[in-house]
């Protein structure tokens, strides 16, 4: 037991040196995950850690899209506990400290892979298990995805919870069974499609695994496997539930709701036959080199796994020999493929049954990420395969180290395309396979040939896989850090009160989220979920790099809605433009110059009077571009009851309020209202489920005004109002909309009211299916 210790912790550091040689330039600080893991998720996740140590909730940031609920948002990773625990290890985090964060999550998973395989091959060979944990790293996606943090993470989970399971159905036990548990669930908190096919498929692993085991489980051990079992489902629910609850309602009132299939973009998101020629050769679609020429994107249709892991699959003919080995290749071979049938999207029929009936597959708009189940696959069957390999067979070893010479050395010279330069460092995996074999020709064996193929393998990843074309870029939060131009906006966004905003109008993405790490309060951010009350008076800001979206409300930077939002400056691309009557330029920059807006309106307005529309109607664009929201407000009811109820305020709440002190923290607006009678209040916070008003501890309804904002009636009198965001009450306000009694009197197309289960008021309202008032 002792000796077999030794030997997994040695195997366990063998693969923790992978790990670091294929990551070492993100270890050691010199670049940063590329793309969406530092432009979208870092400042995120550096909000969440800030506002905790500040002793903050942070539930709801103002500082993107003019505020929206983050707790909702899977991708902040608030709920991750692994990867939270790590953050909160500093007050300040900076985006290598979360680099480490995502990686030491893939360093999990390649250490849990080995230790399974470790257990499915019964210690045949060490190779394998260790290859297996290397592809299950930087094999394929896991390499061109890497920038997908969120998804990462809960692809690391999958081997994990794998090898918890089997460890659980061994000997079942409350410890054993509440460790699963724990590792389901944190798996969970992570809802994304990745997520919710790594369950089905280690659900149907674990009945099977049951099922091979119910002699013993239920002859020797029934009651701890009953006791066990429930409580992992516990456990696992109790840390997935909040999560789940809170994006489920987040999704009701997003940009994301159920589309039919043919209206969804899973068509260009989805793989096909050409994809599975980076198995072979990782640049045959010029996915590092060249212009990319085949299907949804470069990172998602990227599989290669190597050349010594498909040499090592030789070996699959003695693995299924054997009875145990047979079944798991059978399971995964059969995963991957109809993970690969997924992954073809609308191409195959398959896709379209899996969208119709497997609950959530509609929510999500990227059958490419079935390929992570794809490359678990291929280590799971490539470690068992390569444990019959005989390493202490020269001619066998030989054979192949010259196979991946060869291999590695056509790869290196497709790394040349028109218009791009033969990439030359890309033959150092071939020149190591070459000076392997000399080495294995001179004296060879079984641990001798275990280095080299090793040795092979990591530079294989390390010239194509992991080059810095997937994996590396500078530190644009650093850079951001650094601008004069933030320094110089943070300065003039400074104030008391509900601080004014800025609009990066063509920053890029430098300008977007990274906004969060000096509490700026912007209009645009960088993520797939948005409020849609949002998209719809300001138009959808679907990419980082997109030009400036538009709607008849919001058809240029000087517009009312922007005005509303309290825009103050505007961020422009530094190309010589003049000041104009609307906007006139207050800091010049390198890259970009700031503007100051000519007009706009403070954050808290206190019209006089109410004009009150129908449900489920939106003011006309030009009444609303015409009005002065000093002295009026638009109401905007979301049903009868709550129309009847601002009729009736109207005709009283005719005064006009004086704020005197306003200050506002991430989930609450705290202000000093006096009036001679009772007056409107409008915030210009977005109108979301979850808010609650009180003035004087007395709770005051809030109304949808001026399109998306909030206004409350005040009464007469002092009053101390204070608006606070609760998330549960967000998860309740959308459950009571489904069971909404008025829901038959709102205004609504017929489709959409005969499909009310699927498409219920709020959800309706948020697909645009609102007709403007006449």
């Amino acid at each position: 037991m002792e000796q077999r210790s030794r030997i997994w912790l040695r195997d366990i550091g063998i693969v923790t040196l992978i790990w670091a040689a294929f990551n070492l330039p993100l270890l050691l600080g010199i670049r940063v995950l590329p793309g969406d893991a530092v432009s979208e998720f870092y400042p995120m996740v550096y909000f969440n850690v800030h506002s905790i140590h500040q002793g903050l909730a942070p539930w709801w940031n103002p500082y993107i899209f003019s505020g929206y609920p983050q707790i909702a948002d899977p991708q902040a990773l608030l709920f991750s506990p692994l990867f939270m625990a790590w953050m909160l290890l500093r007050a300040d985090p900076g985006s290598t400290w979360f680099v480490w964060a995502a990686l030491l999550h893939l360093l999990m998973g390649g250490i849990a892979m080995q230790l399974l395989l470790s257990r499915f091959t019964h210690s045949r060979g060490r190779i394998g298990p260790l290859i297996g944990a290397a592809v299950f790293m930087a094999g394929g996606v896991a390499a061109g995805r890497m920038q997908h943090v969120p998804i990462i993470c809960a692809y690391s989970y999958a081997p994990v919870i794998l090898l918890a399971l089997r460890y659980f159905v061994d000997r079942p036990g409350y410890l054993r069974g509440l460790m699963l548990g724990f590792c389901a669930g944190a798996m969970l908190t992570q809802p994304s499609q990745v997520a919710l096919m790594m369950a089905l498929l280690i659900a149907v692993y674990a009945a099977g695994l049951f099922w091979v085991n119910r002699g013993r489980l239920l002859a020797g051990s029934r009651r701890r496997c009953i006791t066990g079992t429930m409580l992992a489902i516990v456990v696992a629910a109790a840390i997935a539930l909040p999560q789940a609850a809170f994006t489920w309602a987040f999704m009701v009132v997003s940009n994301r709701p159920s589309q039919p299939l043919a209206q969804s973009q899973a068509l260009d998101t989805s793989l096909d036959t050409r994809a599975l020629w980076t198995y072979l050769s990782p640049n045959a679609l010029h996915s590092l080199r060249g212009a990319y020429d085949g299907p949804a994107g470069d990172i998602e249709s990227f599989l290669y796994i190597g050349a010594i892991p498909a040499l090592l699959m030789f070996g699959l003919g003695s693995a299924l020999k054997i009875r145990s080995d047979r079944r798991h290749i059978g399971f995964f071979a059969f995963a991957a493929l109809l993970a690969a049938l997924y992954s073809f999207g609308p191409n195959t029929p398959f896709y379209a049954w899996a969208y119709h009936w497997i609950p959530g597959v509609d929510k999500f708009r990227r059958p490419a990420d079935a390929a992570f189940i794809m490359n678990l696959s291929a280590a799971v069957i490539v470690g068992i395969s390569a444990s019959y390999v005989d390493l202490a067979s020269r001619r066998t070893i030989l054979a192949m180290v010259a196979g991946a010479m060869v291999w590695l050395a056509v790869s290196s010279a497709m790394m040349a395309a028109p218009g791009h330069t033969w990439q030359v460092a890309t033959i150092v995996a071939a020149l190591i396979a070459a000076i392997a074999l000399c080495s294995l020709t001179k004296r060879s064996s079984a641990s001798r040939s275990a280095f080299w193929l090793l040795l092979i393998l990591v530079a294989d990843y390390r010239c194509f896989n992991l080059n810095g074309k997937f994996n590396q870029w500078h530190d644009n939060a650093k850079h951001f850090l650094a601008e004069p131009a933030a320094k110089a906006l943070a300065g003039m966004l400074k104030q008391n009160g509900l601080p004014q905003r800025f609009e990066s109008v063509d920053g890029g993405t430098i300008w977007k989220n990274n906004t969060v790490l000096l509490d700026l309060s912007a209009t645009q951010g960088y993520g797939p979920l948005q409020l849609a009350i949002y998209n719809r008076y300001m138009g959808y800001y679907a990419n980082s790099s997109d030009p400036r979206p538009n709607s008849p409300y919001n058809p240029d930077p000087s517009s009312k809605i922007n005005q509303l939002l309290g825009v103050r400056y505007l961020v422009k691309q530094n190309q010589g433009s003049n000041d104009t009557r609307t906007e006139k330029r207050v800091f010049t920059g390198k890259d970009v110059n700031i503007y100051e807006l000519v007009a706009t309106y403070p954050r808290i307005l206190t019209p006089s009077s109410a004009k009150i529309l129908d449900v489920a109607q939106m003011p006309p664009s030009p009444a609303f571009s015409a009005t002065d929201f000093l002295a009026e407000t638009w109401l905007l009811p979301r049903t009868q009851t709550e129309a009847a109820q601002a009729r009736e305020l109207a005709a009283s709440c005719t005064a006009s309020a004086n704020v005197l002190d306003a200050s506002q923290t991430n989930i609450s607006v705290d202000l000093h209202v006096t009036s001679t009678a009772p007056a409107w209040v409008v915030v210009s916070n977005l109108d979301a489920p979850g808010w609650r008003a009180r003035a004087n501890e007395a709770a005051l309804p809030i109304f949808r005004a001026n399109g998306m904002f909030q206004a409350i009636c005040v009464p007469k009198g002092d009053s101390h109002v204070v608006m606070t965001f609760h998330p549960w009450l967000m998860v309740v306000d959308v459950l009571r909309s489904y069971s909404n009694t008025e829901a038959d009197q709102l205004s609504l197309q017929p489709t959409a009211a005969a499909n009310r289960r699927r498409h219920h008021p709020m959800h309706i309202e948020h697909q645009q299916l609102i007709a403007p008032a006449p």
